[in-house]
């Protein structure tokens, strides 16, 4: 059975990119996807798309007080509901349709699953400044 991931993703005036990075997040080959987004308050027509999806059954979102990037993330982990595996992504980002089975068989491959895991695709943006021991001793990611 394929895995499921929980894909948490925060918007903010994304209208112009949103149809294709969610596009790309459903399009996701050899997992099940859901998705939750949280809105910090678009003045565009990013509303409108996200019920759009929400209509038809595509993903969940809300919205609030703008709150930045960071914290609308971690306002979006407190709501999301459990499941093995969760990814973040921004919402003008455009996926390839394996990334989350490449992810996951990567976080497997690591052993130990009772110990959290962190993957990131681009180490570089992600951890600017972390040491790969640090991340290794803490997150158990390579």
């Amino acid at each position: 059975m394929a895995e499921i991931i929980t894909v948490l993703m925060s918007t903010y005036n994304g209208e112009k990119y949103l149809r294709e990075q969610i596009e790309s997040i459903l399009n996701q080959k050899n997992v099940r996807v859901q998705i939750l987004v949280r809105d910090d308050g678009s003045t565009d027509h990013t509303h409108i798309i996200l019920d759009e999806y929400q209509k038809n059954g595509k993903l969940n979102w809300y919205t609030g007080m703008n709150l930045k990037s960071s914290k609308s993330f971690m306002n979006l982990v407190t709501k999301a509901p459990e499941t093995e595996y969760y990814a973040f992504c921004d919402q003008d980002d455009v996926w390839n349709n394996d990334k989350l089975y490449r992810a996951v068989n990567k976080l497997k491959s690591m052993g130990n699953m009772n110990i959290p895991r962190l993957y990131s695709c681009n180490y570089n943006d992600f951890f600017s400044g972390v040491s790969f021991e640090l991340l290794y001793r803490v997150y158990g990611c390579v």
